[in-house]
């Protein structure tokens, strides 16, 4: 693979491209956002050395980004801006989802976005990007919004697309470790965070079983333990049941969604832990689903309900949008209930 080009397209190509887009994009004056607050941005005289460019691996090829860049846009709503943050790096716009974090960003980062720019998840509008000028841009290669512009944003600037997993989200800190040259960084961030499971670990007894359950609008999907809340409960010593692979519907080769199944709720039967964690989203309508399953009939049978043995954890942090500070709020939840 050959490094991106340099980015010199003119104006008027650059405009044509944008045009060209998939979505829509809106028309009007373009947005142009506070200068950057980082140190050495307020004027040549003062700004330090540049620092080399870096070649970056990415599933669309090799990229080539700047070695310090100063107005990096994430373009998309989760699993890039927290892990960012938690490495010391605020872009100066980011996707953002109010109908699900019912505020602009998530709420366990959100007095750390002052100044971030909100731009929609549903529809972007890349000539605002434009007008921002930025450097870097940084997203999900699997997000829909990514696989639709990727061409276009890559002409207004570097555009890194990543390979992340959401059920192993903390995988982002090393990728953005790499792409901003802060490998040690954030290999310490995951290191510091294992051991914190592991001085949790220490205080808890016996934990037992534990299923992962997310209610949707007609059925009830039960996870593994391959996602985050699964990997945490793990390393306190619970096990996750039931074990997928002895249901219908569970995980053989080649099958999709790997790592969860879906059960109606006349399966409740099916979810057999001493200890059920619940993933809700902060939404109105998915507070209403969740409020259905907790409501029904057969799912208040359940041992586990009985006992008061449940644990809220919100979704989307679960998927890693809050970085470490919401993989941090799932382990004080988890081990509270398991040490009780």
């Amino acid at each position: 693979m050959h490094p991106r080009p340099a980015h010199s397209l003119s104006r008027r190509r650059l405009i044509g491209l944008l045009a060209a887009a998939p979505f829509a994009i809106a028309c009007g004056a373009s947005t142009t956002p506070p200068a950057s607050t980082a140190p050495g941005a307020t004027g040549a005289s003062t700004a330090p050395a540049p620092v080399a460019k870096r070649r970056v691996d990415t599933p669309r090829g090799v990229v080539e980004v700047p070695g310090d860049p100063k107005r990096v846009v994430v373009f998309d709503r989760r699993g890039t801006l927290g892990y960012m943050l938690d490495l010391g790096i605020k872009p100066i716009a980011a996707m953002s989802a109010p109908d699900i974090y019912r505020d602009a960003f998530h709420p366990l980062i959100l007095a750390e976005t002052n100044g971030i720019k909100p731009l929609s998840y549903t529809e972007p509008k890349l000539d605002e990007i434009a007008g921002m000028n930025p450097d870097l841009i940084i997203g999900y290669t699997a997000d829909s919004a990514m696989n639709k512009a990727y061409d276009q944003l890559s002409a207004i600037a570097p555009t890194v697309a990543l390979q992340l997993d959401l059920s192993k989200p903390e995988d982002a800190l090393t990728l953005l470790g790499k792409v901003f040259g802060r490998e040690d960084q954030a290999a310490k961030l995951r290191t510091d965070f294992q051991n914190e499971i592991k001085t949790a670990t220490a205080k808890i007894k016996n934990p037992g079983t534990v299923s992962i359950v997310l209610p949707i609008a007609d059925q009830v999907r039960i996870y593994d333990a391959t996602n985050l809340a699964g990997s945490i409960v793990t390393g306190l010593g619970a096990q996750v049941v039931p074990d997928l692979k002895t249901l219908p519907g569970g995980n053989t080769p080649g099958a999709t969604n790997v790592g969860l199944i879906h059960v109606s709720y006349e399966q409740m039967n099916l979810i057999t832990g001493d200890t059920i964690i619940v993933l809700v989203n902060l939404s109105a309508e998915q507070r209403a689903i969740r409020d259905k399953l907790f409501n029904s009939p057969l799912f208040q049978q359940i041992p586990a309900v009985k006992a008061k043995r449940i644990v809220e954890v919100e979704s989307q942090a679960n998927f890693g949008t809050a970085g470490l500070k919401g993989q941090r709020q799932i382990l004080a939840d988890l081990a509270k209930a398991l040490s009780a």
